[in-house]
């Protein structure tokens, strides 16, 4: 794969990833497992226990009034609190070190001077999933001469893989030296011998020879390239910048603690200076009252990507609307005031670990054992159904596409995809199955059986009956993972092997079932409180993965509106073509291993250009139970 295909830039990249000049510190923030961090975790035990040796030292020290002693004990508990929003102020204005880029050193002989490139794979990425938006190309500025190579990766990257491409030549000579990473100003060298060792995972490669420091290879077809496993430790970079001044101003707060411990010291030495506690009081609750307006001077800490909404903003001052300007206003400063996401941050986070509540019960709804559940849809509480002519229009638009498909020689499927409460259904308070034995998606399915010959599927029924068996769902999340996922694609694959009988579908003994972090988890970041989860299951193959990506982007301006392309590497397997959502998403790394080019396209609806374009022999359209009303559109 040759970048000069598609132009990549990483001008962009920051803005893309929202990333923020500062560096990632504290990790517990984007790691769902992790409940808290060691360094904020001993702050937080350093300045408590200041300010207990503090009350005892008064009391013990001084013999004072109760009067006093309560004005003391009120000015302790409200220094922290300032120290903390001091702090955090500062640092946000200040901001944090750089963390140094990552860079890839090796040098590289080669009898063609055709442009290369390096891929480099995020941990989180997937299996094989190369992306020329990773890549970074180098040239051979002289055939048949060694070449320096240093590639700087941008800033905020962290990768555990290389994919290193030697162009589109067969018969090319090629010698590479060890490879060196340096990461976070430190050295890390891959000997050759693991290089060699690697080699099974290379394409378009002669076996290699190893001479002295260099190894030595031939190209023998149009897209040679090398993978390399492992390279750093599995340690989650994170990318949000909150977090990071969070942990730094706890950090700065154990300072002022500190001084504040030496302050009570001195002040037990002589009692006629006790009444500095009076003073101090009333100067941290005023700082503490003007905080809110500084932050919002500043704008600190006003953004909560989580609302999912355009914050408001500020209208200028118009005498004509003096009586409309306060109501505006009040909205602007509710929803830009200063440490707004931090106050947010902590009130959600007390609601729910202390009283265990939902802090947006309309939207979010906390079940027994962790569950948690995106409730935006009466239907799927089993409250509405379709009507009959609702399921006759449903019957003739899929029946329709079947037709159209039908006429080009491909095979049209329907995959729907279960929602978490039709599975889980037990663990949702206050809801008996018993009494809604109907919902949309069972209604539909046993229509269609009875009605028509399409090619539709529905997972439910197998997934409950092994939902004992398996986590299929997160817990913390909408979404199926990557057992519930293998469901549907075994369903799936079921219906299309009596088409294509001759087609290998995967099955559960060419995977493992291995217990990871979640780094992602919609509906507890929904209510800012996705700090405290642990692992979940994933599954890994047990077999060398065939497929690569050849190709990512964007097919109109939306921003989910991408096109993955992965081919395997057997190119005579049947070619398919998804339309899908994000469920659709899980189901990537096991049809790639499956057919020869998979096709998936983040849309609502089917495309024909891209049908008309692809010409494949396979076409589902894959969908969540929550979006079936689409059913009577497309």
């Amino acid at each position: 794969m040759d970048s000069s295909r598609r132009k990549v830039s990483f001008t962009n990249l920051r803005e893309k990833q929202h990333l923020p000049y500062g560096i990632p510190f504290c990790s517990h923030r984007i790691s769902v497992s992790a409940p808290s961090c060691f360094p904020c975790f001993c702050s937080r035990i350093w300045i408590f226990t200041l300010y207990l040796l503090s009350v005892l030292t008064m009391i013990l020290h001084l013999n004072i009034s109760r009067k006093i002693l309560t004005t003391a004990i009120l000015s302790l508990l409200s220094v922290p609190f300032f120290a903390y929003l001091l702090s955090y102020t500062l640092i946000n204005q200040i901001g944090v070190p750089p963390l140094p880029p990552q860079k890839i050193r090796f040098s590289v002989v080669a009898e063609s001077l055709k442009k290369k490139q390096v891929f480099f794979d995020e941990p989180e990425a997937g299996i094989n999933d190369f992306s020329e938006s990773y890549s970074l190309a180098f040239r051979i500025p002289k055939p048949n001469k060694f070449t320096p190579v240093q590639l700087t990766l941008p800033r905020y990257t962290r990768f555990n893989r290389l994919r290193i491409d030697f162009g589109e030549i067969a018969g090319n000579k090629v010698a590479l030296s060890a490879i060196t990473i340096n990461d976070n100003g430190k050295d890390q060298k891959i000997p050759l011998q693991r290089i060699a060792k690697n080699f099974p995972k290379a394409n378009d490669l002669m076996p290699p020879e190893t001479r002295s420091q260099l190894i030595a290879f031939k190209t023998t077809g149009a897209d040679p390239y090398i993978i390399i496993d492992k390279i750093l430790p599995p340690k989650p970079i994170v990318h949000y910048y909150p977090e990071t001044i969070r942990m730094w101003s706890w950090l700065a707060a154990c300072a002022v603690s500190f001084l504040f411990f030496l302050t009570i010291l001195f002040l037990t030495r002589n009692e006629k200076k006790v009444a500095f506690h009076h003073l101090l009081l009333i100067i941290s609750a005023f700082f503490t009252l003007l905080l809110p307006l500084w932050g919002l001077r500043y704008n600190i800490d006003k953004d909560w990507k989580a609302e999912k909404r355009k914050l408001a903003e500020k209208k200028p001052f118009d005498l004509q609307r003096l009586f409309e300007y306060p109501e505006h206003y009040q909205k602007y400063f509710n929803d830009n005031f200063g440490y707004r996401k931090l106050l947010i941050y902590h009130y959600n986070y007390v609601l729910y670990k202390q009283f265990n509540q939902s802090p947006i019960p309309r939207n979010v709804v906390l079940g027994d054992d962790d569950w948690m559940f995106y409730y935006q849809d009466p239907d799927l509480l089993r409250i509405q159904y379709f009507t009959n002519e609702q399921l006759q229009v449903i019957k003739n638009n899929i029946e329709k596409r079947s037709a159209y498909f039908n006429e080009r020689g491909i095979k049209f499927y329907v995959l729907i995809a279960p929602e978490k409460i039709n599975i889980y259904n037990n663990f949702f308070p206050g809801f008996n199955p018993s009494q809604h034995t109907v919902h949309k998606l069972s209604q539909l399915d046993q229509y269609l059986r009875e009605n028509s010959k399409v090619n539709f599927i529905n997972p439910t029924q197998e997934m409950i009956a092994s939902k004992d068996k398996y986590i299929l769902y997160y817990k913390q999340d909408s979404h199926w993972n990557d057992i519930g996922s293998f469901f549907g694609y075994r369903e799936l694959m079921k219906a299309i092997n009596k088409d294509f009988p001759n087609l290998k579908a995967l099955s559960f003994d060419d995977f493992s079932i291995v217990e990871k972090k979640i780094e992602k988890a919609n509906i507890s970041s929904m209510i800012g409180i996705d700090t405290t989860w642990k692992t979940g299951p994933f599954l890994e193959p047990r077999f060398k993965p065939q497929s690569t990506v050849i190709n990512k982007y964007k097919h109109t301006e939306d921003e989910y509106s991408e096109i993955l392309v992965r081919e395997h590497s057997n190119k005579s397997l049947p070619r398919i073509l998804i339309f899908r959502d994000s469920f659709g998403e899980f189901l990537v790394p096991y049809i790639s291993e499956t057919f020869g080019r998979s096709v998936y396209v983040f849309t609502n609806y089917i495309d024909e250009s891209i049908v008309e374009r692809e010409n494949p022999d396979i076409v589902v359209y894959e969908l969540s139970e929550g979006r079936l009303n689409l059913l009577l559109k497309y």
